[in-house]
């Protein structure tokens, strides 16, 4: 699961990333670790990083969002050896 979000502030923009569970079961969830985040919006890519807190990525204070701007967050879980991309496209 992605959580995060950006704003036309300029601070860090914080995303968490974990793994999905069962809805039933109350377990605390797995959080994912050691990925390769990004946000870009085309033209600038900006490297998220993680946290001391596990599964917890976020950008450096100078980060901001443009109004009309559509921004795509990547993440890579590298596992094993294989890549696991993951796109997703925000509009700010």
């Amino acid at each position: 699961m992605v959580e995060g979000s950006i704003t036309t502030d300029t601070m860090a923009h914080k995303v968490s990333l974990s793994f999905s569970g069962d809805y039933f079961i109350t377990a605390e969830q797995e959080m994912t670790t050691n990925a390769e985040v990004s946000i870009t919006d085309g033209y600038t890519t900006f490297m998220l990083h993680e946290d001391t807190i596990p599964g917890i990525y976020y950008t450096d204070t100078s980060v901001y969002g443009k109004l009309g701007k559509l921004t795509h967050f990547i993440s890579s879980l590298k596992t094993t050896g294989n890549t696991l991309p993951q796109i997703i496209c925000i509009h700010v």
